[in-house]
């Protein structure tokens, strides 16, 4: 992961580096951008995946399905 794409994770979850935080808000932006970190690991452990195409059984695109599919819970 980049530093921009980190900074802009941060911004997503609801961090604008300026105010003052309540420990429910504070524990709602960490919340919400432990969630986006995730769900961009698994974005980029399914992209290896699918550059891995060799196993009959499962082949690295079924890897990346099943990834995928984790972040729909």
């Amino acid at each position: 992961m980049t530093g921009k794409e980190f900074v802009s994770m941060l911004i997503e979850a609801g961090f604008d580096f300026e105010g003052a935080y309540t420990v429910h808000e504070l524990d709602d932006q960490l919340e919400r951008f432990a969630a986006l970190v995730a769900a961009h690991e698994r974005e980029e452990c399914a992209k290896m995946c699918e550059r891995q195409d060799d196993d009959e059984f499962y082949p690295g695109w079924q890897y990346a399905e099943m990834l995928r599919e984790r972040g729909d819970d």
